[in-house]
């Protein structure tokens, strides 16, 4: 009975042993590093072209480290971390994608297919890989950016989309167009003030409702006739302000998201190097606010562009309202009934 409980026990310390060592044992040195992305994507076939290969799990310790492209070596490889090494690419026959591998010491070659491609020149998929590769890059940046770039981005949309309402409505064939200015003139001459205001009413235009407000005291003092088609006008042109003023909303807003986006960058950024080693806090340092800074810079982007629409539409939307304001005072005064007031 001793003798099958201590051969339980020896087994069962066997066991925790091979468990140990399997927990504890270091397989970085046999692990296949991992390889994300090469840039930039498109080498010519000429060669001599210096690419970044991005990835992780490099061995920095180790200097046999062989870089491959399509099979080929490169030359004057250099590992300067664990997520990035440079090599030189060689010249090629064909244009084409071509595979990246990498070799470091024992452990199993990594391999990312279809990598870079070959430019000729005349090959459009080289083209399509140079769209990849910004495609990815604005990826990458909206992953940095978070939430608040995300803001930014619907910011963005908007601003673009009533920038062009704005430019399709804040103009003079919309707000006041020549001929409904003449046919308005012909029947206010003819004394035709029911078929003037039918015509302010199908037609709908910004001058049609401060002409029908005039039309509608015709007969009356003149000077009440101008204070309807003044008070008409000035509605109107607040309206159009209120329209143009949203670019000015999103000029303000958007570079306070960005500072916003910083600061929280920015605060993450030196917790991380207050976590991080002596040695490695100045590269913390630099990706921290490399990534805090992308929030401003987009912030930026987008206020600056939406305050020049905004000041533009506001100059436009003024002159045409000092037009408006001398037809609108020939109007009232065709309108009214002529002699003295009383």
């Amino acid at each position: 009975m001793q003798r099958k409980v201590w051969r339980a026990f020896l087994l069962s310390c066997c066991v925790l042993v091979m468990l140990l060592a399997l927990v504890f044992t270091d397989h970085s040195a046999c692990a296949a590093p991992l390889l994300r992305r090469v840039e930039p994507n498109t080498v010519p076939v000429s060669g001599g072209t210096k690419i970044t290969i991005i990835g992780s799990g490099f061995d920095t310790s180790d200097a046999a480290v062989s870089v491959f492209v399509g099979g080929e070596r490169c030359s004057r490889v250099t590992v300067h971390s664990g997520t990035r090494i440079t090599a030189v690419v060689p010249a090629s026959q064909d244009a084409g994608p071509a595979a990246v591998e990498v070799e470091t010491g024992d452990a199993p070659r990594a391999v990312l297919e279809g990598a870079l491609c070959y430019d000729d020149g005349d090959i459009l998929l080289a083209k399509w890989y140079r769209i990849k590769a910004h495609a990815a890059s604005v990826w990458r940046l909206m992953k940095q950016g978070g939430v608040i770039l995300l803001l930014l981005t619907v910011l963005s949309v908007f601003a673009v989309a009533w920038a062009i309402h704005c430019a399709l409505v804040i103009r003079t064939s919309q707000i006041m167009p020549k001929p409904f200015l003449e046919k308005l003139s012909g029947h206010i001459s003819r004394r035709e003030f029911q078929e003037a205001m039918d015509a302010c009413h199908k037609d709908g235009y910004v001058f049609g409702r401060v002409a029908l407000a005039a039309l509608r005291k015709s007969g009356k003092l003149p000077h009440k006739v101008r204070e309807a088609a003044q008070a008409a006008g000035s509605r109107e042109a607040s309206h159009l302000f209120q329209k143009i003023s949203y670019l000015s909303n999103v000029g303000v807003i958007s570079p306070m998201l960005g500072l916003l986006g910083t600061v929280f960058g920015m605060i993450l950024a030196f917790k991380t190097i207050g976590m991080g080693e002596a040695g490695a806090r100045h590269i913390l340092l630099a990706e921290a606010i490399h990534k805090a800074m992308v929030t401003t810079a987009a912030g930026l982007t987008i206020g600056i562009p939406s305050m020049a629409c905004f000041y533009y539409f506001r100059g436009k939307l003024l002159r045409i309202i000092t037009e408006m304001e001398q037809v609108t005072d020939e109007v009232a005064e065709a309108v009214s009934p002529a002699g003295e007031e009383k």
